[in-house]
C-alpha cells in the first residue's frame, strides 16, 4: 500500500482556509493528517480503529508532545484545497486516511480490517480537494 508522499515544502493550502489550535500528542509535522484522541491531544490519523480514522484536519505547523500544533479543520464542503508543487496524485483518484500514521493512501489500497474515512480527491496532479467522510466501517 503506497502512501502518498507529503512534502511539507511542496504544500500549500487554499487562501480561504482557517486554522485551530491544539495539543499535539505527538511529533507532528505540516500536512500531517490528524485525528483528536480520548485524552483531547491531536494524533496522526491511521486506519487501525474507528477513533484513529476519525479525521479532523490538517496540521500546518510543526510540533513537539505536548506541544501547541496549528491545523485547519476538514469537514465536508467546506472548499479546502492542498496545491502541490510537484505532481504527487493521480487526477480523479479518491484518497482515505492510510496505514501509515498521518498520511494518506489511494481508496483502492484499502485491505481487510482498515476503517475507511475519505480525506482528499485529486482534481488534478497537483490539487487535492479535502473531505472529510468517516465511514465508521472497517473494509
Amino acid at each position: 500500500m503506497a502512501a502518498i508522499p507529503i512534502t511539507p515544502a511542496n504544500m500549500r493550502l487554499s487562501t480561504s482556509t482557517t486554522s485551530s489550535i491544539g495539543t499535539a500528542g505527538e511529533a507532528i509535522q505540516p500536512f500531517d493528517l490528524l485525528y483528536r484522541a480520548a485524552n483531547g491531544k491531536l494524533l496522526k490519523a491511521i486506519n487501525s480503529t474507528a477513533l484513529e480514522a476519525t479525521f479532523l484536519g490538517v496540521a500546518i505547523s510543526y510540533a513537539a508532545l505536548d506541544g501547541q500544533v496549528a491545523y485547519v479543520p476538514i469537514s465536508e464542503g467546506t472548499g479546502t484545497i492542498i496545491n502541490s508543487t510537484a505532481t504527487d496524485f493521480t487526477k480523479g483518484a479518491v484518497y482515505v486516511v492510510s496505514d501509515t500514521a498521518g498520511v494518506m493512501f489511494p481508496a483502492a489500497d484499502v485491505g481487510t480490517g482498515d476503517y475507511v474515512t475519505i480525506v482528499a480527491y485529486a482534481i488534478s496532479t497537483t490539487s487535492l480537494q479535502m473531505h472529510n467522510v468517516p465511514t465508521g466501517y472497517a473494509a
